[in-house]
């Protein structure tokens, strides 16, 4: 009597700062097809959930630099809840869930294994923010490793007063615009970056910034991590990835980063999208 074989842990895939499930579209199909259970999802101000500025609608461009957000009061706790319940919604129906977080979803992620290490079978992190117990991600973009990041000089207005790291893709600025793309975008197709960057929201909760990180060596560090490097990253430099990986290893030396390495800039799931699901697959089967 042949067995069946066994059932693939399911994928939670959670996108970065400005983007929404739909920039995972591209490496979903071939998850979905080595027969793992995937779900994208948006996380809060994001996707179809993004609120958009008036100003940036109309790009009065001195209203967009004051205008309040209405994402100021989301703490990173608080941006974490949704993909926490999806966790806990993937381990009812299919059991241990891996979470696959890219850019600034590395803070969701710090917060996702601590909250449920337990229904958690692996954390996997692309090209991540990811800053060890007690520090920020503003901390951490200060330090010389994103001295190469071209993100620093996009923000505008001050995300203390908006209460969002804002940036407008809209802008009348050519080169403004050139250097969102080259940091984001650098090596995506060009008629693919245009579709992208027309799909992006302009403000990110300041707090997924500022909020310390939550991580413990007793929950979080107890569930096994890799990461994926992109040594082409001008968001967050391999460096700083490198930086981030060494703090987070220190905290929980018994479950080291597993690491694979991507030729590619910062949004592989654009530019290299069946590179990027193969190494997934591998991290998924560590």
């Amino acid at each position: 009597m042949s067995s069946s074989p066994p059932p693939r842990p399911p994928i939670l895939l959670l996108h970065g700062a400005w983007h929404g499930s739909w920039c995972w579209e591209p490496v979903t199909t071939a998850l979905s097809a080595a027969g793992h259970p995937v779900l994208a999802i948006d996380l809060p101000g994001h996707g179809l959930q993004a609120p958009v500025p008036d100003a940036y609608i109309a790009q009065d461009l001195d209203a967009l630099a004051t205008a309040v957000s209405p994402l100021g009061g989301l703490s990173a706790a608080d941006c974490a809840e949704p993909a926490v319940e999806a966790v806990h919604a993937l381990h009812a129906a299919f059991g241990p869930v891996v979470v696959v977080a890219h850019s600034l979803a590395g803070v969701v992620l710090n917060h996702v294994g601590e909250a449920v290490p337990d229904l958690i079978a692996r954390l996997i992190h692309l090209a991540a923010l990811a800053p060890a117990p007690g520090r920020t991600v503003f901390e951490d973009a200060a330090t010389p490793e994103f001295g190469d990041s071209l993100t620093l000089g996009l923000p505008i207005g001050d995300p203390g007063a908006t209460g969002a790291v804002r940036i407008n893709w809209n802008s009348p600025d050519a080169g403004y615009r050139s250097t969102a793309r080259q940091c984001f975008y650098g090596d995506v197709p060009d008629a693919t970056a245009d579709a992208a960057t027309r799909l992006l929201s302009p403000d990110v909760p300041v707090r997924l910034y500022s909020d310390p990180a939550p991580p413990t060596a007793e929950r979080w560090g107890t569930v096994s991590r890799s990461w994926i490097r992109c040594t082409l990253d001008r968001t967050v430099p391999v460096a700083a990835q490198d930086a981030f990986i060494g703090r987070l290893d220190a905290v929980a030396p018994g479950t080291p980063f597993e690491q694979h390495t991507l030729e590619t800039g910062h949004s592989p799931f654009l530019s290299a999208p069946e590179m990027l699901s193969s190494v997934l697959l591998k991290a998924v089967n560590a």
